[in-house]
């Protein structure tokens, strides 16, 4: 067996040119699918983290009409709110638990300084507690971040740009009220946000829970309660957080639920996309067999004449399989050698986006794209690229083989 290997590896260098070529196609393809593999699981998992942080939290307490209402119709029924949440962030406190209530409604923000309107989700939030569950505050890009009861505003950056909207602009909220009466409401730009999240970005912008609570007649109520947990164990927390609740009218969602349909929609994007990246590999290794085909194919003469110096079949077949697995285990190394070094850098640095504008790519990610760690990619890739070549000269070799040794001569 140790001649054999030697002979394989001998015989690797004898067509310079060829080999350089294989692994060369070998190495590419392993380098492009490793950086594509780690690039689309990282938008998923970064779109996870910027969902959760900016707008699901771990949890959300909502009240079983309103939540109905909101995902079946997409209308926000402020009339049936979360009566003595107050009572309610207590006893979910002493759990262990953060809690952010808030009050979400739909309205027209009104920027008469340029004559702009648009839709967007108007959020009510207290300043304090809002920040130990969302991560708001950080996104800060120009001005302050809120101060209760004062008549202010923030909003998201791509927001602001669309109704060039300055510090310092006095805008008008449009809404209803919990009574379902007119309400305008006037409030002055204190601070712009330019969070991950191209969605609160876009079309979300906060005002004090208190100034809410007081222009919309909520008396004391909100539609939602965030919760924020330091343990990951999703199933255990819920129910822990249901037996606090204990109340019929009100429903406990973790952010897999609340995100089910971005989710699904996100995952099919990321398979969809995994299947084109292995397309694009197969294509790569395609061109490999059809090396190591050619290679074998064209030493029919040199099988014959091994044969023909005592070399049994089986010595001859596993030459080739050596020879294969060894220039796949060159192009191999070369291909992780540059996947890691390119994974490296989008890992920790990642790709900056913004020089494409505001471009919406279907993730909760903008202006930096980041890659993951996956170990399995590499072992995947690692595995494929030297069993392909491997398998793939039993074929020629056998056929070689199977030939008369003078007609191989």
């Amino acid at each position: 067996m140790k001649f054999i290997i030697g002979f394989a590896l001998k015989n690797i260098w004898r067509y310079k040119k060829r080999t350089i070529i294989t692994f060369t196609a070998i190495s590419i393809g392993i380098a492009g699918f490793v950086i594509m593999d780690s690039l689309l699981k990282g938008a998923h998992y970064e779109s996870v983290r910027n969902f959760i942080d900016y707008e699901s939290a771990h949890f959300k307490v909502y009240n079983r009409e309103f939540y109905k209402e909101m995902s079946d119709e997409g209308f926000l029924l402020l009339n049936e709110g979360i009566n003595d949440y107050q009572e309610l962030e207590k006893r979910i406190n002493e759990q262990g638990f953060l809690t952010a209530p808030r009050i979400s409604f739909s309205a027209q923000i009104v920027n008469e300084a340029s004559s702009g309107q648009r839709p967007f989700t108007v959020i009510g939030i207290d300043p304090e507690k809002d920040k130990k569950v969302y991560k708001l505050p950080e996104t800060v890009l120009s001005g302050r971040f809120l101060e209760p009861g004062k008549n202010e505003v923030i909003l998201g950056r791509m927001g602001a740009e669309k109704m060039e909207v300055q510090l310092g602009n006095t805008l008008t909220i449009l809404t209803r009220t919990k009574y379902d009466t007119y309400q305008a409401i006037s409030v002055d730009v204190v601070g712009i946000l330019d969070p991950p999240n191209p969605n609160i970005s876009r079309a979300y912008a906060y005002i004090p829970l208190d100034i809410a609570d007081f222009s919309l007649d909520m008396e004391d109520s909100v539609t939602e309660i965030g919760i924020f947990s330091t343990s990951r164990n999703l199933n255990e927390n819920l129910n822990r957080i249901n037996s606090i609740i204990n109340n019929p009218n009100l429903q406990v969602l973790s952010w897999e639920e609340l995100g089910k349909d971005w989710l699904t929609l996100s995952k099919s994007k990321t398979t969809f996309s995994f299947i084109l990246v292995v397309m694009i590999f197969i294509i790569s290794a395609v061109g490999v067999i059809n090396t190591m085909l050619m290679s074998v194919f064209e030493r029919v003469q040199e099988i014959g004449m091994m044969r023909a110096l005592g070399m049994r079949d089986r010595e001859v077949l596993w030459s080739f399989i050596f020879e294969g697995a060894a220039i796949g285990f060159m192009g191999a190394v070369l291909g992780l050698l540059i996947g890691f070094i390119i994974n490296l850098y989008q890992v920790y640095h990642g790709w900056d986006m913004s020089v494409f504008g505001d471009i919406d790519i279907g993730y909760r990610i903008m202006n930096n794209m980041r890659g993951v760690w996956n170990i399995g990619s590499f072992i995947f890739a690692f595995l494929f690229s030297i069993f392909a070549p491997a398998i793939i000269s039993i074929y020629p070799s056998r056929k070689a083989i199977k030939m008369e040794i003078t007609q191989a001569l």
